[in-house]
């Protein structure tokens, strides 16, 4: 068993210093979706973005174990002894998502893995986080749901994750 296995089975990933952990869950299909297989399709029908930046394989993508309020989908970079993946949160494996928005998120996803190893490859100073930027704006508006994605989410998101929790002081 290797070290990614073992944290995805134990469900703890230090994703920064601030000492934020998330849980994996070990497998790419959920209860709706299957994720390697949406991940793959994206891959085949935008290959004249991602066959020629991928020298070795894409990000494998797992689900968060459980749904999370902040994020809607990670990519994991340079972890020592993992490599790279994408995260995408549990609660857009339902029905409710229609499947261009989880296209959407990966693709969104799959645009990091690849400005981050051009920056690699270019030996420049590599940024931990990668901005979305022209150029990241430019990829992404090759998504063809592109617009009707962004609005969905806009509209839904919330409704996802269930109501804002009240500020201390509002107590």
């Amino acid at each position: 068993m290797n070290k990614l296995e073992i944290t995805i089975i134990s469900g703890r990933f230090n994703r920064s210093k601030r000492g934020w952990h998330s849980a994996l869950s070990d497998d790419p299909q959920g209860r709706i979706y299957n994720l390697e297989k949406v991940k793959k399709d994206l891959i085949t029908r935008y290959q004249n973005i991602f066959k020629p930046d991928f020298p070795y394989s894409p990000p494998p993508a797992y689900w968060s174990k459980y749904p999370w309020k902040k994020e809607m989908a990670s990519y994991r970079y340079n972890v020592t002894g993992f490599g790279h993946f994408i995260v995408v949160n549990r609660i857009f494996d339902s029905k409710a998502v229609p499947l261009f928005v989880l296209e959407y998120l990966l693709f969104h996803e799959l645009i990091h893995s690849i400005i981050e190893q051009k920056v690699k490859v270019k030996k420049m100073n590599f940024n931990p986080y990668p901005d979305h930027g022209v150029h990241f704006r430019w990829l992404m508006e090759k998504y063809e749901n592109f617009q009707p994605a962004k609005e969905w989410l806009k509209e839904n998101w919330y409704s996802l994750i269930g109501p804002k929790r009240k500020n201390k002081k509002d107590l």
